[in-house]
């Protein structure tokens, strides 16, 4: 896993590089722990064949693709799935072949073409793009690890294909749309997403709001199918086959059958397929009268998943998957075994240590991939955690049924309670924090490397506790100094992607919004950063343009953050407004703040700090400050003053600068009246 680690972040002969500094590394540990010739022979050569693996992969998979990156080809294949969004929009993923040569995987994201897995399709000279590293989100990280790295663009023609095949997935698949449309219709649309969710994995219908509460509340995993699902699923079957009495052979069989059924219904997620791989190593263990370990089991499994693609290393879905079981199968129990007794109080000490390392396993991870964790997780898991499983079961049963066994009436008023729980303590400010700074993550797997030191040399549950909780102590430091350091920073970012444009100011605990191009993505934008940064108070949201639409928009966005004052450019009443609303027409807005002062005019931003005046205005403007901004569409014309701080949002065509491209970045302005661009 490491070799595989760190041949995913280092490349063009560095891996190799970091192979020769940290084989002597591993030596003179492996040295000091004792261990014997042959386990550093097997560390050393699996490191490098991990290494070797992923360089291979890059060098005659990844790369010869990438050679068709921005290139128009005609490309062929089968559909192997369709995933639907608002507006009639298809994402499908496509296997072929790229001009009659090179198999690959693509992403196509189009109209509802109205096909199916298995259809073929045909398109004619299509671009083939990079997938696209976004602000709101990284396409390239999040397909590379499902072997994806080009998607179609624009093409001339394409032609469809519909074949009656793959009738047992199709029929899985009908079976499971179903399935979830009576969850809604039952339970209610928002209970039936919830529980959906919980069952297949489904969490696209629940609404953001609430599924941010959920992770706050530190119980998000409950809508990817992992461990926990398979583990409820096959102790159901191991219920009913022990009832019947049935040989061990031919019920491990049967149980094989029904986790690879599940895995096809809820689409192959690879935390799924490690948690079968663990149980079937168990159940394996149990058929050949061997002794089953949890740590080993945990280890082969990802050797086989990553044996297949190398570039799972890096999935978020993966890492989450296995660190939490690290931490609930092998640390927890690990930290738990001197805690003796059966009294409730024994029983409840005992999980809780097992949350509580589970927690930490996940935590480093968590804060690299998510913009805010829970701080209450371990007790949430014990509290709220069993009301979803007890929910989640109901809704199985449901399924394995096909509704003959239905307790959805009680899946509905235990997913209203999880509701009613999550919305309390999600909103609570001391239930979570932000991981916004990467500096964080830094810290936490330097935390995470001090413990693992500590027992690996010390050997003690002792001095692995203390080095636990003085971990946690710095972490917590760390995390409020840094806080702490970025509430005094006068910080000014543009959010949006070119054209769609909106400012947020933050100084000292106080934040304005600026929206400048109404355009219907900009709240997604402002919410993802205000999530990050912990915020959860605006004293100020402008409307500048496209009043009616972009107010609908940031009601939703915000949804979980308290807006004090709303302006609205113009004098039309905007429809539906429960918030108390400041219509300016079109006179110049004017904020002050704190030593600073914002005033918008006709699209136009100017913003003073001390000495320091920053200015955003439309590309057809000429601005004059310390700072120049512009959004829209770029003049043809346009030129960079090359002399000063000049940023262009849109791509200046032929012309290639310090801020060429530059979209969601941070003006930072100190007190000593210097500014610095920070990106996102």
């Amino acid at each position: 896993m490491s070799g595989l680690f760190f041949a995913s972040f280092f490349n063009g002969g560095s891996d190799w590089l970091l192979l020769a500094v940290l084989l002597p590394v591993f030596y003179m540990i492996s040295c000091f722990l004792k261990a014997e010739k042959k386990d550093m022979l097997i560390i050393a050569v699996s490191f490098a064949v991990a290494v070797s693996a992923s360089m291979i992969k890059e060098k005659l998979v990844y790369d010869r693709i990438m050679a068709y990156s921005g290139k128009e080809c005609d490309f062929s294949g089968e559909i192997k799935s369709a995933d639907y969004y608002n507006n009639e929009k298809v994402l499908y993923i496509i296997e072929g072949e790229i001009n009659g040569a090179q198999k690959a995987r693509l992403s196509f994201f189009s109209q509802d073409l109205n096909a199916r897995q298995g259809d073929l399709i045909s398109i004619e000279n299509a671009k083939l793009e990079p997938l696209s590293v976004t602000y709101l989100f990284n396409e390239e990280e999040y397909y590379k690890s499902r072997n994806i790295f080009l998607s179609i663009g624009r093409y001339d023609s394409i032609e469809l294909e519909t074949r009656q095949c793959r009738v047992f997935f199709r029929a899985i698949e009908d079976y499971r749309n179903k399935i979830v449309n009576e969850f809604c219709l039952r339970i209610g649309q928002q209970n039936g997403n919830i529980l959906s969710g919980m069952v297949f994995g489904e969490d696209g219908g629940i609404d953001d709001g609430q599924k941010a509460l959920l992770y706050r509340c530190g119980i998000g995993h409950i809508l990817a199918v992992s461990g926990l699902h398979v583990s409820i699923i096959v102790a159901l079957l191991m219920f009913i086959l022990e009832k019947l009495r049935l040989n061990r052979y031919f019920s491990f069989a049967v149980i094989n059958f029904f986790m690879i059924l599940m895995i096809i219904m809820v689409r192959y997620p690879v935390s799924a397929i490690r948690a079968v791989l663990m149980l079937d190593i168990m159940y394996s263990a149990r058929l050949l009268r061997r002794q089953n370990d949890s740590l080993n089991s945990l280890s082969i499994a990802v050797l086989l998943i990553c044996l297949s693609n190398p570039y799972v290393i890096t999935d978020r879905g993966f890492l989450l998957s296995v660190s939490g079981t690290f931490g609930i199968a092998v640390f927890g129990p690990y930290m738990a075994e001197k805690i003796q007794g059966d009294d409730i109080k024994s029983k409840f000490l005992k999980t809780l240590t097992v949350m509580i390392c589970t927690s930490l396993a996940v935590t480093p991870f968590s804060i690299l991939f998510f913009d805010e964790t829970s701080a209450i997780a371990p007790l949430s898991n014990m509290v709220i955690a069993p009301l979803c499983v007890v929910s989640m079961v109901c809704g199985v049963i449901h399924t394995l049924t096909a509704g003959l066994i239905s307790p959805l009436s009680l899946a509905e008023v235990l997913t209203d309670a999880v509701v009613w729980i999550t919305d309390k303590l999600g909103r609570a400010e001391l239930t979570h924090f932000s991981c916004g700074s990467s500096k964080l993550f830094v810290i936490a797997m330097l935390c995470a490397v001090f413990v693992g030191a500590v027992q690996l040399f010390l050997k003690r549950r002792k001095y692995t506790a203390v080095a636990i909780v003085s971990a946690v102590s710095v972490f917590a430091f760390s995390s409020s100094l840094l806080s702490l350091t970025e509430h005094f920073k006068f910080r000014i970012a543009v959010l949006g992607s070119g054209t769609n444009t909106a400012i947020a100011v933050t100084y000292k605990g106080r934040t304005d919004i600026i929206d400048l191009s109404g355009h219907y993505a900009s709240p997604q934008y402002v919410s993802k950063y205000l999530t990050s940064n912990g915020i959860s108070e605006v004293d100020s949201l402008i409307l500048t343009s496209d009043i009616q639409s972009v107010y609908t928009a940031y009601g939703k966005a915000l949804e979980l953050t308290e807006t004090k004052e709303i302006y609205a450019v113009g004098a039309t009443e905007i429809f539906g407004a429960q918030d108390k609303i400041t219509y300016i027409g079109q006179k110049p807005l004017i904020i002050a703040g704190e030593n600073y002062e914002a005033r918008c005019e006709n699209g136009v931003l100017n913003i003073s700090f001390k000495e320091i005046s920053v200015t955003v205005a439309p590309t057809q403007n000429n601005a004059d400050s310390d700072v120049n901004v512009y959004y829209g569409n770029a003049r043809k014309d346009s030129q960079p003053d090359f002399s000063g701080l000049e940023i262009w949002l849109d791509e200046l065509d032929g012309i290639d600068y310090n801020y060429d491209e530059l979209n969601n970045f941070e003006i930072v302005i100190s007190h000593g009246g210097e500014s610095k661009i920070r990106r996102l």
